[in-house]
């Protein structure tokens, strides 16, 4: 019997700074990021119930808006924080930095190539994304990390990245 393995070795991340709620621009730079450990990348389809009238089965499945929740850990290692990368603006007011917005890009290489270079398998494409959670770690043996949770409603596979 065949062993068929999903196995992605080579993953990349890119922020794009894409304004604030006012004035949703995107800047047109896709910074990619160093030193990112892990990506987790969930979608939650929120479902409302239809029933008619006389009937015990479900009349209708109505789909709402999906939540999608990006969880990013990355070593701190001199290279650009995730936070300050996709929320540059009004970094020293949370009023302010609560309406950022950033596009993520997670793009996935073939399993034959050694670096996030050539063509992509996959690109998932998550627009208009904020942050919702932010935490650092400094731990007396082992690396420091920052792990930011961003949270929006659109995600594109396979989405054309320059």
């Amino acid at each position: 019997m065949a062993n068929d393995r999903i196995f992605y070795a080579i993953q990349a991340l890119g922020i794009e700074q894409a304004g604030t709620d006012a004035a949703p621009t995107s800047s047109g730079v896709i910074k990619w990021m160093k030193g990112v450990q892990s990506v987790g990348i969930t979608t939650n389809f929120n479902l409302e119930q239809v029933f008619e009238l006389g009937q015990l089965a479900i009349y209708e499945n109505i789909e709402n808006i999906p939540e999608i929740e990006v969880t990013v850990e990355k070593v701190i290692d001199g290279n650009g924080l995730l936070y300050l990368t996709a929320c540059p603006l009004g970094s020293g007011d949370i009023v302010q930095a609560s309406k950022n917005i950033a596009n993520l890009y997670l793009s996935i290489y073939p399993d034959t190539n050694t670096s996030a270079t050539g063509s992509r398998e996959a690109t998932v494409f998550c627009s208009g994304m904020r942050p919702s959670q932010v935490s650092y770690t400094f731990p007396v043996e082992g690396n420091s990390t920052e792990s930011v949770t961003f949270i929006g409603n659109d995600k594109v596979w396979n989405g054309i990245v320059q």
